[in-house]
Order: C-alpha cells, then sequence, then structure tokens
C-alpha cells in the first residue's frame, strides 16, 4: 500500500476534499438507499393491510356460523333451587319445576371416632409471624426469628404423665432443635405421642392407643417473671386432659397413626368395588392412602377423604344415585388391620335419585343434572322429599331464550374490523387537504379497488330475501355522517340492532349467510361474499401476495444497484487518494529541486 501524505507538502487537507467529493458523487446512492426505504415501509404497511384483512375474514367466518345466532340465554326465578344452561339452538320456551328430593351419594365411613384417645391441642396458631414453626432449629432461634413467642422461658422443663408413666424433659435450652425436644418426649414416653402439625400450626400431644382409656396430663416447670413454660407458649392448656381434641394426624404413617386400634407395621391390601388397594404401613401415611383410593376412582367410582372435624375416614360415590360401595378384605389381604383400625366396617348409606317435575311431567334421575333439548338443569335445594312431587316442594320457573347480546356482539365486532380497514385507509391512503399531504398508500390502485369492492359488498341488497332484513341498514348498520370523523365507518344503532335480532334472528343470520342450494353449506350474504372476496385477496399467489412480491423484487433491484454505488465509490475514492498522492509527490521533488538550485547559486 502506497504512503499517504495527506496535504504535508501542498498544505491541502486532502482528506477532507476527497470526502466532500466523495459526498456529491454519492447522491445517487443516497437517493437509492431512500428509495428503498420507502419502498421497505410500503412492504411493511401492505402486510399490516393484509393482516386486517384477515380479521375482517374472521369476524366475516364467525357470522356465517349457524351456533352464532342459535345462542341461548337463561335464567331461573329461584337460583337456590335451580340452575340452567342451554346448547347452541336449544328449545326456547318457560319450564316450570318443582323439586320433591336430589339425588345422594352412597358413602360409607368410618362407624365411630377412629382416635378416641384423651389428647391436647393448641387451641389457636403457635407462631406468631406467618410461617410455621421450623422444628429443625433451636427454641432460641425460633424465637428470635418470631417462630415461637419471645415470651417463652427456654430453661424450662416439661412434663408428660400418663397413667402408666412420666417423663419430664431437660430445659427447652438443651435441645440442639425442637424436633429433638420430641423425640426425647416419644422416645422415653411408650404410652404418648407428641407431634407437629405444620399445615395447621399446632402442636399435639395424646395417649398412644390406648381407644380412649388412660390418663393424660401436662405441666410446665415454673418460669420465670413475665415469661411462660413451653405448653403456655404452643397455647395448650396443662393439666389433665378429659377428651380427644386432635383426631388422626395424616401426615403420620399408618404404623405410627394413633388410631384406637394400633395398626400393624408391614404390608397388605383390601379392595374396594372389586379394584385392589395396596399400602405399606411403615411408609404409607394416611393421606397417602387416601391418594391412592382417589387415584382409583375411574375404576371403582369412590373417593375418600379424612374429616378431621368428625374424626371419619369417608369413602363416598363419585356420582349420585343408589350405586354401591363394596369393601373386601377376604382372605386375609388386609394383613395389618387398616380398615377394622379406621374403623370401615359398617354399612353403605347407600344414595338416592332426584325426583322432580317439568311442567308437570314427573322424572326420576340418578343425578341432579337433568338434560332435555338441549338444556340442562342442575338442582340446588329439594322439597320435603316424601317421594311424591307436590306444589308445596321447593319450586322455580326456567326461561330459555334467544341470546341476542352474543349476536349483537358478534356483528359488532364485524363492523370494527371493519372500520379498522377505514381507519387504516385514511391513514395511510388518503389526503388531507387542509395539510397538503398524502399517505404513502396514495394513489394504490389496488388498495382502492378493495376499499371500493368492499364498501359495494357491505352496501349491495340482498333481493333473494323474502323478509325486511334485505340491507344492513335496516338492522341499524349506516355509514357515518359526510365530513365527520365517522365518515365512511359503520355507525350501529343500538337500540335497532337489538329490535331486528328479537324480532327475527333467522333473517339477520341469513343478511350474513345463507344456503341457496338447500344444503348446510352457506353460499350467499354479506359475510359469505367478504369471506370469499379476501380469500382471493390473501391467498397464496393472490393479489395481496403479488403485490408484496413485486415490492420485494424492487427492493432486491436497489439493493443490487447500491452494491454496485458501493464498488463504483470505492474505486473513486481509490483513484482519487492516487492522484492526490501522486501530486504531493511531484510537489516534495519540485520543492527538493528548488531546494538545490537555490543552494548551488548561493555557492557561486
Amino acid at each position: 500500500m502506497p504512503i499517504q501524505l495527506g496535504g504535508i507538502i501542498s498544505g491541502v487537507d486532502t482528506d477532507d476534499v476527497i470526502q466532500k467529493l466523495m459526498e456529491v458523487d454519492a447522491r445517487n446512492k443516497t437517493v437509492l438507499e431512500t428509495r428503498k426505504t420507502n419502498i421497505e415501509s410500503i412492504k411493511d404497511l401492505f402486510a399490516t393491510f393484509q393482516t386486517k384483512l384477515l380479521t375482517l375474514k374472521g369476524e366475516s367466518d364467525t357470522l356465517q356460523l349457524s351456533s352464532t345466532f342459535q345462542k341461548r340465554s337463561t335464567a331461573s326465578t329461584d337460583t337456590s333451587v335451580v340452575t340452567a344452561s342451554a346448547a347452541d339452538g336449544a328449545t326456547p320456551g318457560t319450564y316450570a319445576i318443582l323439586v320433591d328430593r336430589l339425588a345422594t351419594q352412597s358413602s360409607n365411613q368410618s362407624t365411630a371416632q377412629v382416635n378416641t384417645n384423651i389428647s391436647r391441642r393448641s387451641t389457636i396458631a403457635v407462631s406468631p409471624g406467618t410461617s410455621p414453626v421450623d422444628l429443625t432449629k433451636s427454641f432460641a432461634d425460633n424465637i428470635s426469628a418470631g417462630l415461637l413467642p419471645s415470651t417463652l422461658d427456654t430453661s424450662t422443663t416439661v412434663t408428660v404423665t400418663t397413667d402408666v408413666a412420666a417423663r419430664t424433659t431437660a430445659a427447652l435450652s438443651t435441645f440442639s432443635n425442637v424436633q429433638a425436644f420430641i423425640d426425647d418426649i416419644n422416645n422415653n414416653l411408650a404410652t404418648a405421642n407428641f407431634y407437629y402439625d405444620s399445615t395447621n400450626d399446632r402442636f399435639v400431644v395424646e395417649r398412644k392407643n390406648n381407644a380412649g382409656a388412660g390418663t393424660l396430663s401436662l405441666a410446665n416447670s415454673a418460669p420465670g417473671a413475665g415469661l411462660v413454660g413451653f405448653w403456655s407458649a404452643a397455647n395448650i392448656a396443662t393439666g389433665a386432659a378429659a377428651s380427644n381434641e386432635s383426631g388422626l394426624n395424616s401426615s403420620a404413617t399408618l404404623a405410627a397413626l394413633n388410631t384406637d386400634t394400633a395398626i400393624t407395621s408391614g404390608t397388605g391390601s383390601f379392595k374396594i368395588n372389586g379394584t385392589s388397594i395396596t399400602y405399606d404401613t411403615a411408609s404409607d401415611t394416611l393421606q397417602n392412602l387416601i391418594d391412592r383410593i382417589n387415584n382409583s376412582s375411574a375404576t371403582t367410582g369412590v373417593a375418600a377423604f379424612y374429616d378431621q372435624s368428625l374424626d371419619r375416614v369417608v369413602l363416598q360415590r363419585t356420582a349420585e344415585g343408589p350405586h354401591s360401595i363394596t369393601i373386601d378384605t377376604s382372605g386375609g389381604i388386609d394383613a395389618r388391620g387398616v380398615i377394622s383400625s379406621l374403623k370401615l366396617t359398617g354399612a353403605t348409606t347407600t344414595g338416592v335419585q332426584s325426583i322432580f317435575s317439568i311442567n308437570g311431567n314427573t322424572i326420576t334421575a340418578d343425578t341432579n343434572s337433568y338434560t332435555f333439548n338441549g338444556i340442562t338443569l342442575s338442582l340446588k335445594k329439594q322439597g320435603d322429599a316424601d317421594g311424591t312431587v307436590e306444589s308445596t316442594d321447593a319450586s322455580a320457573s326456567v326461561s330459555i331464550t334467544q341470546d341476542s347480546a352474543s349476536v349483537s356482539t358478534a356483528i359488532k365486532d364485524f363492523v370494527t374490523a371493519y372500520n379498522d380497514i377505514v381507519q387504516f385507509y385514511v391513514d395511510n391512503a388518503g389526503y388531507d387537504a387542509a395539510t397538503r399531504t398524502a399517505g404513502k398508500l396514495f394513489g394504490d390502485s389496488l388498495v382502492n379497488n378493495i376499499d371500493s369492492r368492499l364498501r359495494r359488498l357491505l352496501f349491495q341488497s340482498q333481493p333473494a330475501l323474502t323478509d325486511t332484513h334485505e340491507l344492513l341498514a335496516q338492522l341499524g348498520i349506516e355509514l357515518g355522517d359526510f365530513n365527520s370523523p365517522d365518515e365512511n365507518k359503520l355507525i350501529v344503532d343500538d337500540s335497532k340492532l337489538s329490535s331486528a335480532i328479537a324480532s327475527n334472528p333467522t333473517a339477520v343470520e341469513q343478511l350474513f349467510g345463507r344456503s341457496t342450494t338447500g344444503g348446510t353449506i352457506k353460499t350467499a350474504g354479506i359475510a359469505v361474499d367478504i369471506t370469499n372476496y379476501i380469500d382471493d385477496l390473501t391467498k397464496s399467489g393472490g393479489i395481496v401476495d403479488l403485490k408484496e412480491e413485486v415490492l420485494t423484487d424492487r427492493i432486491d433491484d436497489i439493493d443490487v444497484r447500491i452494491a454496485r454505488e458501493d464498488d463504483r465509490l470505492a474505486r473513486m475514492e481509490a483513484s482519487l487518494r492516487r492522484q492526490f498522492n501522486d501530486m504531493e509527490t511531484a510537489l516534495a521533488t519540485l520543492n527538493a529541486e528548488g531546494s538545490s538550485i537555490v543552494a548551488q547559486l548561493s555557492r557561486l
């Protein structure tokens, strides 16, 4: 690469001169870049225009669906007795409902409390904060974290006494964590069970597996002034317990569950309606067992839950009506006595059918849901349940009507989509006489033709219709006033539209779409015509697609021309730099020769 002298000899800023010369010669490239930017923006506008056209097509498609015009509204004079829903096309009408009896689910539950062992339980939440007590931390750390009351005296001890033995712990402060304190009582007093229910933030201490017999008493050592012992901090009363306050610990393993009759450790099973439910009492909790039953409900038709307020395990049919619940432990399969320990040994309470009437016709059903003529009733309240429908039973009136609001919404969505296209035209293809500015698509024949064609399709008459709904104007849909902001946009008269839908929904539907061949496919109507037109415009290889291809080709052609300009300008700049460099070199040579002549003359 030759050395650039850069005006050192001539004193001319050659870089600045070359830059200005290049700017003058680059005007053609600048023109090309501006033209490219303009075409790219036009292409983006056409992409936006196509999106708006497709949105209008989507709303037109909706207005061609019979279901759009067949939606139903329901109402009940007393929703505490019966509610209703209606499918599209359901028969409109009013139905008098009388309900004598509701259907119920068959159930089988523990014959008595599962855990009658005397116990004490925190009467309110223990933690003053929003988080439960952290059993992995010491008492001091829990107090510092606000998980135990600050008034707890950690120097105190705790005593638990049963009719068999007693255990007095060391001072609370000596335990590495709260769980170690709990373990100390459980490991040293076989007739007591002590645990923390983190879900409900409660401590529980109970007499163990003794079917309500025996005694349980709690005590603290004397705390310091203004402080309390553990039981007070845990919101548990000291002294002798008189009854069961806790129920079962559903997170304990079955073998550790404090049922009246202890469940032994090991595996076993039982059957519900012929489906085997297996368990391992050493690892499965009561909740695990309940989950296993519920996971089998698809085959058994039975769900289970533990009702802590009643202290009973409940099995219940998932469906209403007189269905059976069979618990089978024959052949010794329930080797650990889970069913007997949970006291699921009683007879099933069989569910009953619902008895009600519709317009005087008495109906018996397995469920509280009944469907007829596309209408689904949900029974909520029963009468005297004596097996006979009477006028004094629970009553309500259900009405099914045309859902005019949803039809109106669908039509308004169509109007909004069309108006969006009109606004796009005004913003991008219109001319503002006041400012003398035109949109980038002003004068574009394709956009102008689409705008005109859509307007013709909207307002052309549908003379084949035999009713009064032949024009949008008859539905209360007209163009906005001339020279108003809504000029060329559709304006909806809500009252007139609602009236037209209510008086003749079929005529409204046929205005937008109807079959001319007697089939189910709609072949004529405003929405049909617009959908067909937009389909033709936007399909692959359609007019809009071809327009975008032309614009893309023009952009590609300009890119080629810009690349050529870049190449020409690069050669030109290189040439200018060579010429200026040659000039500087020539001037340097002349200067040297001049200096030599002056030196020779000075020696004469």
